[in-house]
């Protein structure tokens, strides 16, 4: 800290330091497989089957990962239908 805040870190017991340096880089991974089946007179489209592989790693938060889980799942798909439309 260079705003002249270091004596008050060091009167306040508190003290952090960290370094991480990755022995290589870590490269996530996360295939999608749809099945739908698609009404061809009302274009509606029916999810049979959704498969989402994640390579997580360790995970601290479960509920996080679930989340962001979701809201991939509802971007990927609204890309795909959005794409098909040819729009």
């Amino acid at each position: 800290m260079r705003d002249g805040s270091d004596d008050q870190v060091r009167q306040s017991g508190w003290k952090a330091q960290a370094r991480i340096r990755p022995s290589r880089r870590a490269i996530p991974t996360a295939p999608h497989a749809v099945e739908v089946e698609i009404d061809p007179e009302t274009g509606e489209v029916v999810v049979d089957r959704y498969f989402m592989v994640d390579d997580l790693g360790q995970v601290l938060n479960p509920m996080i990962v679930n989340a962001s889980s979701m809201a991939v799942w509802r971007r990927v798909s609204g890309q795909a239908l959005y794409a098909a439309c040819g729009v």
